[in-house]
């Protein structure tokens, strides 16, 4: 009986060796389509670091280049030299990074497409979900809500709503910006926060509010929605619904 068993463990132990090792083993990752620079942080900060608390393997996709942000003009005026729009879109990025770090989620877990800001189509998220699915068989997908005003925003929300009643996705949620639907809307949902979440909102906000021209920094996502990140630490929040609401006032 014992010469049987070791027979059958060094089986075992060959076939591991040979056989290659499913994709589907990176069940555990969840994807968040980040539109612009600023959006992972004042709309799913809270929900990154409750998913990174638990255990998920977190992914963060910046969507656009986020050349488009009114933002230049104050942050020109303020340095007194005006930035390329290449200039502006890296430095975002580099705001960015810093707040993805601050946040916990590892560089090698962000992913660019750098398509251009304030274009963003259906088909393009179409496009990066079946990429991402190559190689991630069951990930979750979270974006933001279909209901959103901002064209990218809102296409985001539709290419995953269509791609779940197609079939092609099945764990997917849609999250709403802070000034979105109050508690008052039903189906609303509010990821779990933790106190010991705020240090790492904070460093997040700084990491949009740090002035050093010199290292490439420009306080660009502060400059941008100042509300949003003061909202963010004094309600500190990320708020979804799942696939195929209704609003209903």
């Amino acid at each position: 009986m014992k010469i049987i068993r070791t027979v059958f463990l060094s089986v075992i132990l060959c076939l591991a060796m040979v056989l290659p090792v499913s994709v589907s083993a990176n069940a555990g990752s969840t994807f968040y389509l980040v539109p612009h620079q600023d959006d992972e942080l004042l709309t799913f900060g809270v929900s990154i670091l409750r998913h990174l608390e638990v255990g998920h393997d977190v992914h963060l996709v910046l969507m656009t280049d986020g050349q488009s942000s009114a933002a230049i003009k104050s942050v020109n005026k303020k340095l007194k030299k005006n930035l390329t729009k290449k200039e502006f879109s890296a430095a975002r990025t580099k705001e960015f990074k810093a707040s993805a770090k601050a946040l916990g989620v590892p560089e090698k877990n962000l992913h660019f497409y750098n398509y251009v800001d304030g274009k963003l189509k259906v088909g393009d998220v179409k496009k990066m979900v079946k990429e991402i699915q190559k190689k991630y068989l069951k990930a979750r997908f979270k974006t933001m809500s279909y209901y959103d005003a901002h064209a990218d925003h809102a296409n985001a929300g539709k290419a995953l709503q269509e791609m779940y009643n197609n079939g092609e996705v099945k764990d997917v949620r849609f999250y709403l910006k802070s000034s979105q639907f109050k508690s008052k809307y039903k189906m609303i949902t509010y990821d779990k926060y933790n106190k010991a979440f705020k240090p790492k909102l904070v460093a997040g906000v700084k990491s949009y509010n740090t002035w050093n021209p010199s290292k490439g920094y420009y306080a660009i996502g502060y400059t941008s929605v100042p509300g949003s990140m003061k909202y963010l630490l004094s309600t500190p929040e990320s708020k979804y619904h799942k696939p195929n609401y209704k609003l209903k006032q």
